[in-house]
């Protein structure tokens, strides 16, 4: 193997080593997804029922006002 197929060889080697390293670190994100994924989904179900809760809150009030003021 002459100089420039020794430097093209290292060139391939480094790339492999890359690529494991990202499919590893994709992995390793896919992971924490899936293992958050539920509680992000609870969390974005109780923002959903706090909104509702409050809209209805200020719905009441609203409602309330009207009939003080007529």
């Amino acid at each position: 193997m002459n100089s420039q197929e020794k430097s093209e060889q290292q060139v391939i080697d480094s790339l492999q080593i890359i690529i494991k390293s990202e499919r590893s670190l994709i992995d390793d994100i896919n992971q924490l997804l899936l293992t958050n994924l539920p509680i992000i989904f609870n969390q974005v179900e109780t923002i959903e029922y706090l909104s509702k809760q409050i809209s209805d809150e200020q719905i009441t009030t609203e409602l309330k006002l009207i009939e003080i003021v007529s």
